[in-house]
């Protein structure tokens, strides 16, 4: 499952993109705390599905790994869910 990423300058917040639908993001990844300098690690979350989803992690690469992994899966579900109808 390959989604590009996009960081906005002004806020530090990575959004993720899927190839089918590339201006709509499928996730982010924000840094947690009230300083850029923080240390609290990162929130990941997912748009997609019917929920939103989401979690923290440790750091950047973490979250980015547990955010792709986790959009992965409901597309997985999403294309057995429209074979088997």
């Amino acid at each position: 499952m390959h989604l590009s990423s996009r960081r906005c300058p002004h806020t530090g917040v990575v959004n993720f993109y899927a190839v089918k639908e590339p201006h709509f993001s499928v996730g982010c990844i924000a840094r947690c705390g009230t300083s850029a300098r923080s240390d609290d690690g990162f929130t990941w979350r997912c748009y997609a599905g019917s929920a939103e989803t989401s979690g923290r992690a440790p750091d950047l690469r973490t979250a980015e790994r547990r955010l792709v992994n986790f959009y992965a899966m409901i597309e997985q579900s999403s294309s057995e869910q429209k074979r088997s109808s």
